[in-house]
């Protein structure tokens, strides 16, 4: 810094400033300004390495803080939307493929969202459902298991696919233990999301599009919201936002889907035919 300082003196002596034009001139201070920031950016460098633990621990506060911040992949934040669903007081929006979020790639977090769906709708929290058609839901089935529908055999013999499929078929009661292909497979996925609308979302308003959705989102009380955009693997970066513009702006996304067809509140679990 020494060295810097005696530049400094240099560059604006009366001396150098006679002889030196204003290009050389205006060169020599951009490099007296590069060379400071380097030193600056060294030393502030050391001086994070050694404080390296606070610094992560304040980086954390401030994520924690940030009106808008990534949560994690889905399926496997499914958990976060069920906390953002349980806190609700007046209402959650939801648009989605499929109703059952995480019903097959994370078994134990749907359940966990189901129970505090059904709470809520208890305790009269409006909830909305906007999700796909039978058909528009076929299409992304066979895309998501892309791998399932090449080869069955050797997909389902993948032992994380088989206990998946194994417990996916005990508890939403297939009339047997596994699959014989992807398409009995899908269709029985396809029959589950029924059952979820007539038991999981019985108090909700419930409307159908024949459009692709790929921009999934459940918003809370107008104030907090989850949103992903999916792609046809199945995966998708999710974030959680307060950000009221955003939050608009997914409500503004979710009402250009073309409606065609509802099944209004029911009350109670009931039965629903859902579009094909």
């Amino acid at each position: 810094m020494r060295m810097l300082e005696w530049l400094a003196n240099v560059l604006t002596s009366r001396e150098f400033l006679a002889v030196t034009s204003a290009a050389t001139l205006g060169g020599l201070t951009a490099t007296l300004v590069s060379l400071r920031l380097a030193l600056r950016s060294i030393s502030d460098g050391r001086t994070i390495i050694e404080n390296s633990s606070q610094l992560v621990n304040g980086l954390r506060s401030v994520g924690d803080s940030l009106t808008t911040h990534r949560v994690g992949e889905l399926p496997d934040c499914t958990d976060v939307i069920a906390r953002l669903v349980a806190d609700a007081q007046k209402s959650i929006e939801i648009t989605a493929v499929h109703p059952g979020a995480g019903i097959f790639s994370a078994p134990e977090a749907w359940v966990r969202l189901s129970n505090a769906l059904n709470e809520r709708q208890s305790q009269k929290v409006a909830v909305e459902l906007l999700f796909g058609t039978r058909a528009v839901r076929m299409k992304l089935v066979e895309a998501q298991y892309s791998e399932a529908f090449a080869d069955w055999l050797a997909w389902s013999r993948n032992p994380a696919n088989a206990a998946r499929l194994e417990l996916f078929a005990k508890r939403y009661h297939h009339s047997r233990p596994t699959f014989d292909d992807a398409k009995e497979f899908a269709v029985f996925g396809l029959d589950t999301d029924e059952r979820i609308v007539r038991e999981v979302f019985w108090a909700a308003k419930i409307e159908y599009t024949d459009a692709f959705v790929p921009l999934v989102s459940w918003i809370k009380d107008d104030n907090e919201a989850f949103f992903a955009i999916a792609n046809n693997r199945g995966r998708a970066t999710g974030f959680i936002t307060r950000d009221q513009n955003m939050i608009q702006s997914l409500k503004s996304v979710r009402d250009l889907y073309p409606r065609v067809g509802q099944h209004p509140q029911c009350g109670s679990p009931a039965d629903a035919d859902v579009p094909g």
